[in-house]
């Protein structure tokens, strides 16, 4: 007898025999968790990866120390003094470092170009501003910089000069700040933009090619403020440039020799002291082959250099009048900085020597008179109450931003500095009813600012009523106009 009735039974244990979900219910969610896990922390890197590892000049914001010699320093941006520098020295933004005169310092920007900082130069690395191409920015505050981009990438450098500013990318050659400044080209090229002191507008720009070489002088440099094209292309060559060991000239013995133990050094007044006379007297000395001083002042941070007139080269010693005056002073309210620099005949500048003081209005802007000579002068200047002696000599005013004065001259910057001449014995010049404090007695020249930041300059005619006091008296009164047109 056949039993098919169990077949069913067996149908129902043959389904019970295979995978039984119930049994691996409890088990698939951990497991799922598991690699949902795994596939997040993936995605998590590569994210990672992406921002921080996949380029390395956006990821290297620093400078780094590839060799040195002798006396190299480094102050950060945190730091108030400069301290030496060794090999596992990091360079970040705001940072400025010192080559002193005897030593040297190769560096390797974000984008691995290399820098060669010659002796008696000073460099201050910006940062890296991550654009479409990243720009690699530095100031070159003074000295000698060679440049070699064979081992970069694609970064820009970008180094400003104060008078100019450099951009490139692939180059081979050698940049000099200060005037005269030099931008000579072995290989490649270099864009250099011709600024505004204050307003760090580009004038003009001038590309610079293989072979080449920009100089940059003052004269050149007041052209090209004046819409000019000067002539500052020449050729170069590096061989031609070099002296060789044989050469009986030495130039080791030339340049200024600046260091930590003959540097440029400020005596007066004393660093982070109060200062209250309307005029500050800045004195100090310079090494002995000096032959020329650059104080430079800071309008709203812009620097506004300024070659010392009366400076003696192989005195030793210099001294400046900075002064508290709204019309053409150069001292604000509050903390100043003045930087003073040794310039020998050959255009080297020494590193920068710098002082900082408050100045504060004693009379807190209430007094009406000064002191000139020990004759009590009104401010403003009275001139009703001096006769006029119609014997003396009129003023003149010789040049504006050394270009020679003439009737109906039109300045077209919002800067122009004005230099004029009166008798060398004149106990004090006056413009536009106030006495000009930089002017001392003895000296033949007077100058005076025109600027918009001055709020002494507007559009169309400008008139300036020039006079000068001599023993009491007063000369006849100048006018000359000068027409402002806004470029």
């Amino acid at each position: 007898m056949q039993h098919y009735y169990y077949r069913p039974n067996r149908h129902r244990k043959s389904k019970s025999s295979g995978v039984d979900l119930s049994r691996w219910k409890g088990m698939f969610k951990p497991f799922l968790v598991l690699i949902l896990l795994i596939l997040f922390g993936f995605c998590l890197n590569g994210i990672y990866n992406f921002f921080a590892g996949s380029s390395d000049s956006k990821l290297l914001t620093f400078l780094e120390v590839k060799s040195f010699d002798g006396e190299v320093y480094v102050k950060s941006s945190l730091e108030a003094d400069f301290s030496p520098i060794t090999l596992e020295t990091v360079v970040n933004p705001g940072a400025i470092v010192q080559v002193r005169s005897d030593g040297s310092l190769d560096l390797l920007t974000p984008s691995r170009a290399e820098l060669t900082l010659k002796p008696q130069t000073e460099l201050e690395y910006l940062g890296t501003e991550v654009l479409e191409v990243p720009i690699d920015k530095f100031k070159l505050n003074s000295g000698t910089l060679d440049i070699d981009t064979a081992s970069s990438t694609l970064n820009q450098l970008s180094f400003d000069l104060n008078y100019v500013s450099v951009v490139a990318s692939k180059m081979l050659g050698t940049i000099k700040s200060g005037l005269p400044i030099e931008v000579a080209i072995e290989n490649g090229d270099a864009l250099v933009n011709v600024l505004d002191l204050e307003t760090k507008s580009t004038y003009d720009s001038v590309l610079v090619s293989s072979d080449s070489k920009l100089t940059l002088d003052n004269k050149a440099y007041q052209q090209f403020l004046r819409l000019e094209t000067p002539r500052v292309l020449s050729d170069y060559s590096p061989v031609a440039n070099q002296v060789s060991k044989s050469d009986d000239i030495s130039l080791e013995s030339t340049p200024l020799a600046v260091s930590l133990n003959s540097p440029v050094k400020i005596t007066e007044p004393l660093n982070a002291s109060v200062e209250t006379e309307e005029r500050v007297i800045i004195r100090g000395t310079v090494p002995t082959n000096t032959d020329k001083v650059m104080v430079t002042s800071f309008d709203a941070g812009v620097p506004v250099p300024y070659i010392l007139k009366e400076f003696k080269p192989g005195s030793g010693s210099f001294i400046y009048y900075a002064s508290y005056d709204g019309s053409n002073g150069n001292i604000v309210l509050g903390k100043n900085i003045f930087e003073v620099k040794a310039i020998d005949d050959l255009g080297n500048e020494s590193l920068p020597a710098r002082v900082e003081f408050i100045y504060k209005d004693k009379s807190a802007l209430q007094q009406t008179s000064s002191s000139v000579d020990g004759a009590k002068v009104d401010f403003p200047h009275k001139s009703s109450k001096l006769e006029t002696d119609l014997g003396l000599t009129l003023p003149k005013v010789v040049s504006i931003n050394d270009t020679p004065y003439i009737n109906g001259f039109v300045l077209t910057s919002e800067r122009g500095g004005i230099v004029g001449q009166v008798p060398a014995d004149a106990d004090m010049v006056v413009v536009n009813n106030f006495p000009l404090k930089f002017y001392k007695k003895g000296n033949s020249e007077f100058n005076y600012i025109l600027s918009k930041k001055f709020k002494n300059l507007k559009d169309g005619d400008n008139k300036l009523e020039v006079y000068y006091v001599k023993n009491g008296k007063r000369s006849p009164s100048a006018v000359f106009v000068i027409k402002y047109q806004e470029n």
